[in-house]
Order: C-alpha cells, then sequence, then structure tokens
C-alpha cells in the first residue's frame, strides 16, 4: 500500500496549477500497480457511477414531482401517469430542467454552474436538517399522546441522541461551508450568497408558501396518528381491553397530566425509567416547579386542615389500581362499603400502567397505588414520601400470578421451557424497572434461561404487548393473571409461573398523609374483610370485576377465581414485606442502574 502512494506534487498529476489537474490520481495509483488500461478503467467507473447518481436523481425528482403534483401543491398537469404506471409528465419536466442544468456547464461553469452546484448541496443539508426536526417532533408528538413506541414498524435506535447529533452536524455543515468568507477583510459578500443562496431560496419559498397558502407548525396537542390510534384500537377491540384504555388514558383523565407544558395528556413519564427519553426533555424543567407547587399545596393543606391525620380523614383518598386479578380486593371493599364501615373514605381509581401512577403520584393528585416494592424504593429515593401499606398478592403453591406465555403462533415450537432454553434469539416484551421486568430476571434466574435465549423488546402498555403476542409480533411474553388464561384460550401455552416461589408481589402503598395508624390499620382491616368475602363467595363479584376490566372479555363465566384469604399473619390481616424483601428488591434496582442508592429499609413499609 506504501508504494501505491503518490505525492499532490507529481508532474503527471498537475497541469499547471493546483487547481488544474491533469490526471486523475486514481489513474496514477492503478497504473503504479501495474494495471494496463488504468485509464480505461477509471473511466468507466465515473461513467458507471455518474449513470446511476444521475438515473438515481432523475427518478427521485420524478416521483416527488408526481406526488406534490397528486397531493395539490404543483400543478395537475404532472399528477397523469402512462399506461405502464410513469409519470411521464413529470419525467419529461425534471429531464428538460436537468438538460438546461448540465448546458450551463458549458456556457457558463463558473457563475451559474458553481451557484447551482451550490444550491443543491446546500438543498440537500438542509433537507437531512428538515429531517431530523420532523423526526424529533414525531416522537415528541408520539409520547405525548401516549402511544407506545413498541407499535412502530421501526424505532431510530439511538433516539433521540442520534437525532440531535444529525440535527447539529447538518447545521454546522450547513452554516460552515464558506465560513472563510466571513474573516477575509473585507467580507466576501459575493462567496457568501454563492455558497449560502441555497438557505436564501429555501427561505423566500417556505415564507412565500405560508404567505399565500398560510400554514403553521402543528402543536403537539393537534398531532394525529391514524395508525397509531388503529394499532390500539385494534388491541383493545381484540379482547375487549378497553379497560385499560378507559382511564387514565387520553380520553381525558386529568389525574396523569401533571408535568405537561402545553395541554397534553402526558403519560410517559416514570420515576422508575423514562422510557421515551425525549419526554423527559420536555419535562424536566416542569417536573421542579410541579414539585414546588406540590409543596406549597400540601403546607397549605396542613394549615386547612391542622394535622395530616385530619387531612387523611376528611379528604377522598385516591388510591389508583391496575387491572389486574388481585385488585379484586380493593374493588370488593369498596362495593360492600367496607372502608366507609372502617371510618375512611376511599375511591378507587383505575390506570392503565405503573408509570401512570408514578406521574400521578408526584404530582400529588392520588393518596396512593396499587403498586410493588420496587415501585415504592425508586418513588422513595426520587422524593416521594410513600410507604407500603399492605400485601394484595404473594405467591403460593395454589395460586399462579406470573407467567411466560408463548405465541398463539410459536406454541407448536415452543412447546416446553426446555425447548425454549434451546432457543436463541426469542423476542420477549420487557417494561424496565417493572414488576414484569422484576419477574423476567426471576424466571430466567429460577429456570436457567441463558443470555443468549432472549431478544428483549420495550413494549411498556400492557393491552399492545397481549396484542403483539396474539398476532405473532413477539414470540414470549411475560404477563398476570387472568390474561394467562386468556393466552391459553386462544392457543398460546405458558412453560413457566411463579407458583414455586415465595414473595410478595403486589401491594398497596400511600403518601405521607395517609401513613397514619388509624389509616393504615382501617385499610388492612377492609382489605381483609374483603378476602374473606371474595373466597366465600366469588361469584357474587365476578359481574363487578368483569365491569372494571380485572377479568376481560372471553372469561367472563369460566375464569376460575384464586384464593384471596389465608394470609396466616398473627393478626388476620394482609402481611407486610419483611426487611429481606425490601433489600432483595433494593438490591436488583441497584443492579439495574436504576436506583444510585438504596433507602433505609425500615422506612419502606409502615409497621
Amino acid at each position: 500500500m506504501i508504494s501505491l502512494i503518490i505525492p499532490y506534487t507529481a508532474p503527471r498529476l498537475l497541469k499547471n496549477e493546483l487547481i488544474d489537474i491533469s490526471v486523475s490520481p486514481f489513474t496514477l495509483v492503478f497504473e503504479r500497480a501495474g494495471l494496463l488500461s488504468a485509464a480505461a478503467v477509471m473511466n468507466a467507473v465515473v461513467l458507471t457511477t455518474v449513470l446511476s447518481a444521475g438515473n438515481s436523481g432523475l427518478y427521485a425528482a420524478t416521483r416527488m414531482l408526481y406526488v406534490l403534483a397528486t397531493e395539490g401543491k404543483a400543478p395537475r398537469f404532472f399528477a397523469r401517469l402512462s399506461a405502464s404506471g410513469v409519470p411521464r409528465r413529470a419525467l419529461i419536466a425534471v429531464t428538460a430542467i436537468a438538460a438546461l442544468c448540465f448546458l450551463t456547464s458549458i456556457y457558463g461553469k463558473d457563475t451559474i454552474y458553481l451557484w447551482l452546484i451550490n444550491t443543491s448541496g446546500m438543498g440537500g443539508f438542509l433537507c437531512w436538517l428538515g429531517i431530523a426536526v420532523c423526526h424529533w417532533r414525531f416522537r415528541r408528538g408520539l409520547a405525548c399522546h401516549g402511544f407506545d413506541t413498541s407499535i412502530l414498524p421501526y424505532r431510530a435506535k439511538f433516539f433521540p441522541l442520534g437525532t440531535a447529533l444529525a440535527y447539529v452536524i447538518c447545521l454546522t455543515v450547513t452554516l460552515g461551508q464558506n465560513y472563510e468568507a466571513f474573516l477575509k477583510d473585507p467580507v466576501d459578500w459575493q462567496g457568501i450568497l454563492a455558497t449560502y443562496i441555497g438557505i436564501f431560496i429555501f427561505a423566500g419559498v417556505w415564507i412565500g408558501y405560508r404567505l399565500v397558502l398560510g400554514g403553521r407548525f402543528v402543536p403537539y396537542a393537534e398531532m394525529r396518528f391514524p395508525e397509531a390510534e388503529k394499532f390500539e384500537k385494534e388491541a383493545a377491540n381484540a379482547e375487549d381491553l378497553t379497560h385499560y384504555l378507559g382511564s387514565g388514558s387520553r380520553a381525558g383523565n386529568t389525574l396523569i397530566r401533571p408535568w405537561a407544558p402545553c395541554p397534553l395528556p402526558c403519560q410517559y413519564v416514570s420515576t422508575i425509567k423514562i422510557h421515551d427519553r425525549e419526554f423527559y426533555f420536555m419535562t424536566i424543567l416542569t417536573i421542579a416547579r410541579r414539585k414546588l407547587l406540590t409543596t406549597a399545596f400540601a403546607a397549605a393543606a396542613a394549615l386547612m386542615f391542622g394535622t395530616t391525620e385530619a387531612v387523611a380523614a376528611e379528604a377522598p383518598a385516591r388510591i389508583a389500581a391496575l387491572p389486574a386479578i388481585d385488585a379484586a380486593l380493593l374493588y370488593a371493599a369498596e362495593a360492600d362499603g367496607l372502608y366507609a364501615k372502617e371510618g375512611l373514605n376511599v375511591e378507587i381509581v383505575p390506570f392503565k400502567s405503573a408509570l401512570e401512577l408514578t406521574a400521578a403520584m408526584r404530582a400529588g393528585k392520588i393518596a396512593g397505588h396499587y403498586t410493588n416494592l420496587m415501585t415504592t424504593i425508586t418513588q422513595r429515593v426520587n422524593g416521594i414520601d410513600a410507604k407500603v401499606i399492605a400485601t394484595t398478592w404473594h405467591t403460593c403453591a395454589n395460586n399462579r400470578a406470573f407467567g411466560l406465555a408463548v405465541s398463539p403462533k410459536a406454541a407448536d415450537r415452543i412447546t416446553s421451557l426446555e425447548v425454549l432454553k434451546a432457543q436463541k434469539g426469542v423476542t420477549t416484551a420487557k417494561s424496565s424497572g417493572t414488576i414484569t421486568d422484576r419477574m423476567l430476571d426471576v424466571m430466567i434466574a429460577d429456570a436457567k434461561v441463558g443470555p443468549e435465549v432472549f431478544k428483549d423488546v420495550e413494549v411498556a402498555q400492557i393491552p399492545i404487548r397481549l396484542q403483539m403476542l396474539n398476532v405473532g409480533r413477539l414470540e414470549t411474553a411475560l404477563f398476570y393473571e387472568p390474561l394467562l388464561t386468556l393466552i391459553e384460550q386462544k392457543g398460546g401455552r405458558v412453560v413457566w409461573d411463579d407458583r414455586k416461589l415465595v414473595k410478595p408481589l403486589s401491594m398497596i402503598s400511600v403518601r405521607a398523609p395517609y401513613q397514619t395508624p388509624h389509616f393504615v390499620g382501617a385499610f388492612r382491616r377492609a382489605l381483609s374483610e374483603a378476602a374473606k368475602r371474595l373466597d366465600a363467595d366469588p361469584e357474587k363479584y365476578r359481574s363487578l370485576l368483569v365491569k372494571k376490566g380485572l377479568i376481560p372479555k372471553g372469561l367472563e363465566k369460566t375464569y376460575r377465581f384464586p384464593k384471596f384469604g389465608g394470609f396466616e399473619t398473627a393478626d388476620g390481616l394482609p402481611p407486610l414485606p419483611s426487611d429481606a424483601d425490601v433489600k432483595e428488591a433494593a438490591d436488583w434496582l441497584l443492579k439495574k442502574g436504576l436506583i444510585k442508592s438504596a433507602p433505609d429499609v425500615k422506612a419502606v413499609v409502615c409497621r
């Protein structure tokens, strides 16, 4: 390779001066390598390249003109197709313009052609700059309207960093193409105009279009995503999972709009992990403002009611719940008036995801929520004074809570856990930092599944995850009951479940004003009585749980209720997680990098 290097001052390379090249350096290199007819070879390469570039440019320009004509943004004359489907009118127009541009290289190569080259090159960079801006706004709009990015056919792997980097690079290259002209004395205004003529043309066309035909930047609140809405409707309608998309969705639940700088139902904020990282940039400044307001409101409430216990007694305690079967305790206690019997004013509010619960919790819009140890620990680390007051579900030999489901389309291939362990790159849903994420890790450790088996796909929303599994876009996914039973009915398979484990799974946590002995004791007693009534006569509550979405369509009459009682505690009340349970969960969060430090173990649970 070193022997092929030629100096830039080679006599055959230069004809007169540095700007007048006589022989291609590639030709000289090939001649040195002993390749005969090197000039002919390079001419063939250059000709092929030029023809390819010309053909590609001609094709792209023709189709763009045709599409613009069909959309009414160019004369309708160019919207006609030939019998073979070729937009010939657009092709002829583009070819004519290209020919005129070529002729300028013959008759005025030092002036007009140079300007055209600069305009074309600058237009390319402006195009990529526009693509970066559009991509950024599209993803932000998607996140602000609550859509899961997993529904996208393609997701940019390095978003938002990649998009931001592309924007910066394109902007730098665009503005820095002839910065030397600004440093000359006097300033080379002719050179500046020649270099940056594309920017002026773009600005003129854009401003002219706005003035003549109108137009504006579409606010995020007004953005529409027809394909995303279609897929989400399919996900809901396929299994009648509208309860996942009802309260707490874009339909208008104001509880989950705490930090939006614009009037948007922005849902994807989590103190566990920001799934849509672009949403973090949009909300980081308003989070601080919200925290200050929350503190102010809390202080005002303390002055008005005197004590935190008075707040808990007077104000409705809004407890958020997810559509999981163990939330039946919450709804049964509400339906039978057990909270009121214990002297509490409690309202159960349905939500569709753990991410929304955390957002509403931080905003101070709810008193507490259905949760797990990881969420509670992370909340405390991030400044939310939440504590666990009761466990609603604990693994046991008789009740299947979580399990790894196989898609109906993959059930014939993945017939057992042992068969699964022999696979590679099996797609599985993941919701980072949530209970399903941890239980997936528990399953992997318990079943001794190798790291090469699974290929993770981030899917936060439960209905989207279920729909993707049913249609075969996911091969496996971790679900809880009764969705596991539903998947089996649809032809899927459960190859692992948690019945051999001994772990607290779901629980109730509340904010500081409700962490009083009166509230905690009364709430646990209400849940205990609800568990007894559910076990004694589960059919009494079937219609209620179907209505609340805890039992999906298709299982209304056939779903077999688990046992909710039998707490085996000294006081007969729902158990509380042990210090060892809390430490295990905190260690998992630390290992995942979801928290930087663990809180005081004894401060996580109200004992």
